[in-house]
This record gives C-alpha cells, sequence and structure tokens, in this order.
C-alpha cells in the first residue's frame, strides 16, 4: 500500500504549494505596493518667509497661529502626506522661543515681538502633527539675514545677531547675510541651547545652495539640523 500512497502525498503536496503560490501572488502587489508607500517620504513645505503658507496674517493671537496650522495639517492628512517641513527661521529670526534671534516679524507683525500667553508655534506644530501621524521637520535658512536690502537690516531689532556682530555680515546683490567662511558664524548657527532638525535653504531641500549644515537648537533640548525630523 505504501507504494500507492506516496505518489498521492507527493501529488497532494504539489497541489497545495501550488495554491499557496497562487495566493501570495495575488498578494503581493498590494503588500508590495504597502510596503513600499510606508517607506516614502511625502512631504509638505510650509513656507513662513513673506508668510507664504504660514500663518495667514500676521498676529499675536495664539487662536489664529493655531487655527491656520491645524488647516494646513489637516489639509496635509487629506491630501495623503506622512510629513511637513515647516520653515521655522526664515531670516535669522524665528517661530519659536530663542536665546540667540528674534521672534520673526513673518509671525507676529513686528521683529522681537513674541505671540501672546507664552505661545510656541512650533511646539504646537510638533505636538499636532504627531496627533496626526504626521512627521514634523524643521527647515532654517541658516546665513539670510535679509530679503528686503539696506533698509530692512536697519529696521533689525537692537539684540539681533547682525546688529550685534555686524563683521559677520556680508552684503550680496543688495541683501545681507552672516559670512559662512567665519569659524564663529557656523559656531553661532549651532550654538543655541534648547530643536532637534532642520533644513538650509536657498533651495527647498537639504544642501541648498545655503549649505547644509547644523544649525542650532529649540528649547526641548534637540539639535536643529539643516532640516530634521523633530
Amino acid at each position: 500500500m505504501t507504494k500507492f500512497w506516496k505518489p498521492l502525498l507527493a501529488i497532494a503536496l504539489i497541489c497545495a504549494l501550488a495554491l499557496t503560490g497562487l495566493g501570495l501572488a495575488a498578494q503581493s502587489p498590494a503588500a508590495a505596493a504597502q510596503a513600499e508607500r510606508a517607506d516614502e517620504f511625502r512631504a509638505v513645505w510650509v513656507a513662513t518667509v513673506y508668510r507664504l503658507d504660514y500663518p495667514s496674517r500676521a498676529t499675536t493671537d495664539p487662536a489664529v497661529l493655531k487655527r491656520d496650522a491645524d488647516a494646513i495639517l489637516q489639509g496635509c492628512v487629506d491630501m495623503g502626506m506622512n510629513a511637513v517641513i515647516l520653515q521655522v527661521r526664515p531670516s535669522a529670526d524665528a517661530l519659536y522661543p530663542s536665546e540667540l534671534y528674534p521672534w520673526s516679524k513673518y509671525l507676529t507683525g513686528t521683529q522681537g515681538t513674541a505671540p501672546k500667553n507664552g505661545f510656541d508655534p512650533l511646539a504646537y506644530w510638533v505636538e499636532r502633527a504627531h496627533a496626526l501621524g504626521l512627521e514634523l521637520h524643521a527647515w532654517i535658512n541658516p546665513f539670510r539675514i535679509t530679503k528686503g536690502g539696506a533698509a530692512e537690516f536697519q529696521a533689525l531689532t537692537a539684540d539681533h545677531p547682525a546688529k550685534l556682530h555686524p563683521d559677520w555680515v556680508v552684503e550680496y546683490e543688495g541683501d545681507y547675510y552672516f559670512n559662512p567662511g567665519l569659524p564663529e558664524v557656523r559656531e553661532y548657527i549651532v550654538a543655541e541651547p534648547g530643536i532637534s532638525g532642520s533644513a538650509p535653504a536657498g533651495g527647498r531641500r537639504c544642501g541648498g545652495n545655503s549649505g547644509a549644515v547644523p544649525c542650532g537648537r529649540h528649547p526641548s533640548g534637540r539639535l536643529l539640523l539643516p532640516r530634521q525630523r523633530l
């Protein structure tokens, strides 16, 4: 009887393997697509210089700043994004409490003026992005000081690093920048105590024409790189 069972078992095993293979073949495209999508970096850049994307208007009101952030973040979710890249230091100024840079005029309307009630926009963006399942990456312009020429430079706050260290400043095509060739400038950019990562821009990518260099810290204690996940 054994000689009859062995061929039958072999046939049954071949059929089972064939059916399993068909099942895997049917599932593999969807599974592969899902795995590939999980590895994708699908991000939206949110520019704050000139308030191109955020906020909708200059204000010290946390309610407006939160509402604008919520609308952008929900829009990212609706579009199937999994990350947001927020410009947090557009022109040697900050959208977060900083010991070395003044509050951005693009945020509140007046350089050096903070949002009301101690509101930290960056901390809110991080919290809400994570709650929606999004990564939040900080993006900074490490060397740009002005986009409005000499008049903007003269209007900088007295405690602005460009005013405190005029020897660090170079003029190029009517605008002003920190000189990246100076070691003290590079040290200053990474010296801020307290963000874990961001992206330099001249271009909207890490390694843009302002250079891929470390760039400061958030009060959370995490290092702000040119562009890095928070």
